[in-house]
């Protein structure tokens, strides 16, 4: 039977509570409170006398089991299995739901002539699949010139992450030096050549290097480099292209993120985790966002009209595309004093295929193209199976900031209703039940029993393809409690959910899943 949220609840606290006093827990509390436990950052450098550093070995094999090997599968066709997957670089987690990578490998996966399907990531020596729903670029990098701005970025993730790397922070990465001993570890194309990944069928190992600081430099070279201005760290280790995003250690810590290199002199260069951290704050605290995962295909939205004649009359057909709505059809059709609603779907390509829902006496279907250049639509229509005619109409394109017309749907109401959410707290199966109207959360039972105060609720953020609601609660004997969901969806009455709960001065997540009651 699952267990209030409540009573686990505080259970948990009192388990954190012991964890930091306890040396080398190893996990800090988010202040934002919009992430999960994390890794904590900045453990002070030991003083004289005191164990200085972690060993190669040990640094490498934490450093090993962190990093991820990033994939995208390319639809190369209309059809189911036209695709294929790319290795495009190395990526290493950071937090719960969150990698590191350099940003020219985020800008891949959203710069492509292909339309993206997933973007998945594969860890090194477990070869566990993660599916990459997110990613955001730091906004001062420019891809067109060459280590001049911040090429890191972040990737997020539902799927939680266990072997995380602390990030150095800003006061302790002054002690960086020339010759001090850094490490490596990544993806190399040439090797993936060798041994290719596969998600899901292999498991692929990362390649461990050692090297050291050859060069502290600045993004402007017209000045005199110290700790404060110092942006890209140089180094001598043998990489090769898919090493990009790539984890730079010192200490223990990370130091950098790989970006580039030259191939005579195997001079390389990583950018200075100060611009990681900055990002990874940014996106926690929401003033950089996060591009969803896989990017959206082209924004067609609009009205097809058509005529056709057959044995039954004169036909009048309106239906709605939204690719924002999974690339949703609806619309309604027009004949013998009657209007039955049609339902189809397109996909990335501009294929559509739509049929009447009710009419019972003739079956109804519908196939053809839509071309966003020409803003047209084309196609031929069946009855009962046969071709029974073509139809023509014209596309209205949506572009951004324009607003579309023909929206059928607001932003919320897709996940107004009575929901059940169930998720596992330290082991302790936790449940509790919703109710949203209006794009606002109404009520809340704690156990899905007794209602529960209700204090605030903000709007729920929803896209169709995930969703995002925060509100705050009174529950049990924690007193004040503030809820965040976050989910993606699984099915038509489903959906996957990061749960983020925070009460005094304590945090909790947990995965779980949301229904519909």
């Amino acid at each position: 039977m699952n267990r209030p949220i409540g009573s686990t609840i505080e259970h948990v606290v009192w388990l954190a509570a012991a964890c930091s006093t306890i040396t080398g827990c190893g996990i800090g509390i988010d202040p934002s409170g919009s992430d999960q436990q994390f890794p904590a950052v900045g453990t002070p450098i030991p003083a004289e006398g005191e164990p200085v550093c972690p060993s190669a070995q040990q640094t490498l094999n934490e450093a090993v089991r962190s990093v991820y090997a990033i994939m995208v599968v390319y639809a190369t066709g209309p059809n189911t299995g036209d695709e294929v997957t790319v290795f495009i670089g190395t990526a290493f987690a950071v937090s719960h739901f969150r990698l590191a990578t350099a940003a020219h490998v985020g800008l891949a996966i959203l710069h492509n002539e292909l339309p993206v399907k997933m973007v998945l990531g594969v860890q090194a020596g477990t070869g566990s699949v993660i599916e990459i729903t997110g990613v955001a670029v730091h906004p001062a990098y420019v891809d067109e010139e060459l280590l001049s701005t911040p090429d890191v970025a972040i990737l997020e993730t539902f799927d939680g992450l266990t072997d995380r790397l602390p990030l150095r922070s800003p006061d302790e990465t002054v002690a960086l030096a020339l010759a001090d001993p850094i490490y490596l570890a990544g993806f190399p194309g040439d090797v993936d050549d060798v041994f290719v990944i596969v998600p899901g069928t292999n498991v692929p190992q990362a390649t461990a290097l050692t090297g050291t600081i050859t060069s502290l430099r600045s993004f402007d070279d017209n000045v005199a480099v110290d700790p404060d201005n110092t942006d890209i760290i140089q180094y001598q280790i043998p990489t090769s292209p898919g090493t990009s995003g790539s984890p730079l250690l010192h200490c223990g810590h990370v130091i950098g993120v790989h970006t580039a290199g030259t191939d005579v002199a195997s001079n390389k260069f990583g950018i200075h985790v100060k611009f990681l951290n900055d990002l990874l704050n940014a996106v926690l605290n929401r003033t950089v966002p996060l591009t969803p995962l896989p990017p959206p295909p082209p924004d067609y939205s609009g009205t097809f009209n058509c005529d056709a004649l057959d044995l039954a009359g004169a036909f009048s057909h309106t239906f709605y595309i939204d690719s924002e709505r999974h690339g949703a059809v609806h619309g309604e059709s027009c004949w013998n004093d009657a209007n039955p609603p049609l339902r189809g779907s397109v996909d990335d390509y501009g294929r559509v295929t739509f049929a009447d829902e009710t009419v019972s006496i003739t079956d109804f279907a519908y196939e053809g193209f839509i071309n966003p250049a020409s803003e047209t639509a084309s196609g031929e229509y069946y009855r009962d199976g046969l071709l029974s005619g073509t139809w023509l109409g014209s596309l209205y394109v949506h572009r951004p900031g324009i607003p579309n017309p023909y929206e059928i749907c607001d932003a919320t109401g897709r996940i107004d209703g009575s929901w059940n959410v169930t998720a596992t707290i330290d082991g302790e199966a936790i449940s509790f039940c919703l109710t949203i109207a209006d794009g606002r959360v109404t009520e809340f039972f704690d156990g899905c029993s007794a209602a529960n105060e209700l204090l605030s609720s903000t709007e729920v953020v929803f896209n169709g393809e995930s969703f995002e609601l925060k509100f705050s609660t009174l529950v049990g004997s924690l007193g004040f409690a503030e809820i965040e969901l976050f989910g993606t969806k699984r099915g038509a009455l489903s959906y996957d959910v990061r749960i983020s709960i925070a009460f005094v001065a304590n945090h909790i997540g947990a995965m779980g899943v949301m229904t519909r009651l």
